[in-house]
């Protein structure tokens, strides 16, 4: 019965270390879809900051009656950037999803590992108070034979 005590603490031990290690998995996968997030605000920002660039100089350039090749071409322009700023958002929204995702699957792996910390600790206890009731029974029978020895 002892042993399977201890055979039950080992298996507790290795399911911890499993669930340790998912969890650093789990950390990593949220580290990089945090990375891929911020990339894609920087990306966004970056884009705005040239929308209002070239809107300001489609601005000016219709203002000042300029070339209207060049007017076209500044309106051409602008258009692909606000497609590519639209896919950029559309990505931002992907990572913003892989984030949450992440960070729910932290979560759940975080409570497993609780759990299994839990139980290791449980059945580690379980062991050494199993020990000590044995040592306690050796010593209470070396006495009692020692008791009885020195009565004869």
């Amino acid at each position: 019965m002892n042993e399977q005590y201890k055979n039950n603490a080992a298996v507790w031990q290795t399911l911890l270390i499993k669930a340790e290690a998912s969890s650093k998995v789990a950390q990593l996968r949220l580290i990089k879809a945090n990375a891929a997030r911020r990339e894609a605000l920087t990306q966004i920002s970056k884009l705005d900051d040239l929308l209002l660039e070239y809107k300001q100089a489609h601005s000016q350039a219709l203002k000042a009656a300029s070339d209207t090749f060049l007017v076209s071409n500044y309106r051409q322009f602008v258009s692909q950037l606000e497609g590519i700023k639209a896919q950029a958002s559309d990505s931002l929204n992907n990572f913003e999803a892989e984030c949450e995702n992440a960070r729910q699957e932290l979560r759940s792996v975080d409570v497993e590992r609780q759990k299994m910390e839990s139980l290791a600790l449980k059945a580690s206890k379980t062991q050494e108070r199993l020990a000590e009731y044995r040592d306690t029974k050796v010593v209470e029978t070396e006495n009692l034979i020692r008791h009885n020895t020195s009565n004869l």
